[in-house]
């Protein structure tokens, strides 16, 4: 099977680790459904941003599904998402 995402065999490296930690050092920013952070992840001392959406019943967030399949080079790239 083909990606058409050009950074997926570094994907595929990250895929094979099942957790990881993040440090998350700063807000970057906030508003009406979540809070954006720069962390760390503290296995490979990556900088990566972490969006925590807060979830509403009443309303369907699609954004997750969309950030899966989105690829381009002007969006940064979902690497992981997760629950809490």
């Amino acid at each position: 099977m083909t990606s058409k995402n050009p950074q997926a065999k570094g994907k595929e490296k990250d895929k094979k680790q099942s957790s990881f930690t993040y440090n998350a050092d700063r807000v970057v920013g906030n508003g009406s459904f979540g809070v954006v952070f720069q962390a760390t992840v503290n296995e490979n001392s990556e900088q990566v941003a972490i969006k925590k959406v807060y979830q509403d019943k009443r309303y369907k967030n699609r954004e997750l599904q969309i950030m899966k399949e989105l690829y381009h080079p002007n969006v940064i790239t979902l690497k992981h998402a997760f629950y809490t």
